[in-house]
């Protein structure tokens, strides 16, 4: 490594290389850090998603399990349920 001195007695490295000033190399690193950047975040989004979906079939399975024993416990109360939920929702599409 080759030292050299300004006038004010400062070293210099003569074998440094100077900021590039060259807008096409500022543009692809820029692409480059991008793309990692994106890269990253996408993991971390698909990583959250993925987590996510488990958790809402887990409560989804445990839903149906709780629903099926209710039904099966109550069957004259889930036909009247049933039936006032028909109404309302028929009641509901026919005012539009």
């Amino acid at each position: 490594m080759e030292m050299t001195y300004k006038h004010d007695d400062r070293s210099v490295r003569s074998d440094a290389r100077p900021f590039s000033t060259d807008p096409a190399d500022a543009a692809q690193k820029a692409r480059e850090n991008g793309g990692q950047e994106a890269g990253s975040l996408l993991s971390g989004v698909q990583d959250l998603i993925g987590g996510g979906t488990d958790q809402v079939q887990r409560q989804a399975k445990a839903a149906m399990a709780t629903s099926d024993r209710y039904v099966h416990q109550q069957p004259w109360q889930s036909i009247g349920i049933a039936a006032v939920a028909g109404l309302l929702v028929g009641f509901l599409v026919g005012r539009r």
